[in-house]
């Protein structure tokens, strides 16, 4: 027990002081050296949701989400709206295009792309399998919304080729347009008798409406008719639809708030989602303003 203890601690200490990228140069230096795969070897010799930890530290970050997808769509008897909606609305615009073109390499064709040069196959996988569901009530808008999050959403986030004066404008928001934005919300929301939910989608994805304009138009709809956004979508949608809007726009107000929440989540009560937490672990180790006390707490609240 002593060993497997000092052991598992020289696992623990070499792969979490390290970066992704490092963490994949061990992984080729030792297949160098030792002509055997460091991942199956670490499989080999650990079990249980430490070794789901390991694997999925060692694991190249963007294939690690890639098979998450894939489980989410194929794996169980219905699609896993939550798992679904976590990578596709919580990752930013450069990570969804390093997914997208790892899906098709993995999965699907990668010669099949748009004119833009946009691999498809993820899109297309997504969308066959929201429209074969015998339980989606609300298909359509699904895959509209699905399509608009990894076709249109390019010009909402900051890139790192931008000038000073482009992320200025980009942090910026216009208040008349906010309060005009909120009552769309309103309308296509709680105003009707049922919920008109294009007409939601389409404030969300605006052209040339940025993250800080949309936090601006969520902090409006909270002032002119008392309720959080958050709350309304909600109340006003229901399936893999309500995941998906839900997650998109807690990201949206703030990705740290969201990982903080699904890490509480999945340690609160008996026991410990420890799926969830792995992956809100993995997913934020290397963010610098997600802090290493934090990660540390939560793995010390796991058993493996």
């Amino acid at each position: 027990q002593e060993e497997k203890e000092k052991f598992e601690k020289t696992i623990i200490d070499i792969l979490t002081k390290r970066s992704n990228v490092q963490r994949q140069q061990i992984c080729i230096t030792y297949k160098k050296l030792y002509h055997k795969d460091l991942l199956e070897e670490l499989k080999n010799c650990l079990n249980g949701d430490f070794q789901d930890a390991v694997e999925a530290l060692v694991t190249d970050p963007v294939l690690f989400d890639v098979q998450l997808l894939h489980r989410a769509l194929y794996e169980l008897l219905t699609i896993d709206g939550e798992l679904l909606a976590e990578i596709i609305c919580s990752r930013t615009n450069v990570q969804l295009m390093a997914i997208q073109e790892k899906y098709a390499e993995v999965y699907g064709n990668p010669k099949d792309v748009a004119d833009n040069g946009q691999p498809l196959s993820l899109f297309k996988a997504i969308s066959k399998v929201f429209m074969e569901s015998k339980l989606m009530s609300d298909r359509e808008n699904a895959v509209e919304f699905v399509r608009r999050v990894l076709v249109d959403a390019y010009h909402r986030e900051w890139s790192p080729k931008m000038s000073p004066a482009e992320r200025d404008e980009h942090t910026h928001w216009d208040e008349r347009l906010a309060r005009s934005d909120a009552g769309e919300l309103y309308g296509a929301g709680e105003f009707k008798w049922g919920t008109d939910e294009g007409g939601f989608i389409n404030v969300l994805f605006q052209q040339n409406v940025t993250f800080a304009q949309l936090r601006a138009t969520f902090d409006a709809y909270e002032r002119l008719y008392t309720k959080k956004i958050t709350d309304v979508v909600n109340e006003e949608f229901s399936g893999v639809l309500k995941e998906l809007i839900s997650t998109y726009i807690e990201c949206i107000i703030s990705r740290q708030e969201f990982y903080a929440n699904q890490m509480y989540e999945a340690m609160r009560g008996i026991g410990t989602d420890d799926d969830r937490l792995i992956r809100c672990v993995v997913a934020r180790c290397e963010v610098r303003r997600f802090k290493r006390n934090l990660i540390k707490q939560c793995f010390s609240q796991t058993n493996y």
